[in-house]
């Protein structure tokens, strides 16, 4: 699976979560983010949990980082809703593997790089990426 989205950009990574039917699920929030078209859109983490659920007990997973795929089902172009349904949709203790770009990394970087911008300046670049990922 690693092979089929190779050539995205990011740090690829493979999760495996056990889901304890005693706590809070996955313990996900997620969002979803359309770039122009239904096949651009992306899933990504928005928070993750406190109190419980698989994703805070493995630490892996970050707000920010996009969800590629979960338990081989492609969240590539479906709506919120949709992935929702596919991560909430395994009972019991059933694994679910995830595979996740790491976009954090990428955040860290240009907010390091913009650091010494002033504020009018910091706005003005936050209103465009907003726009871009809008």
């Amino acid at each position: 699976m690693l092979q089929r989205y190779g050539s995205l950009s990011g740090k690829l990574h493979m999760i495996e979560l056990e889901k304890d039917p005693e706590a809070h699920g996955l313990g996900l929030s997620l969002t979803g983010n359309r770039d122009g078209s239904r096949a651009r859109m992306s899933i990504f983490v928005s928070d993750i949990i406190r109190g419980g659920g698989a994703a805070i007990e493995d630490g892996r997973l970050k707000s920010g980082d996009q969800i590629i795929a979960v338990n081989g089902h492609c969240l590539e172009g479906v709506t919120h809703a949709e992935a929702k349904y596919v991560t909430n949709s395994y009972v019991g203790n059933a694994f679910h593997y995830v595979l996740v770009i790491s976009c954090v990394s990428r955040i860290n970087q240009i907010v390091q790089t913009f650091v010494s911008f002033s504020s009018v300046q910091m706005l003005l670049l936050l209103s465009v990426v907003l726009q871009i990922y809008n």
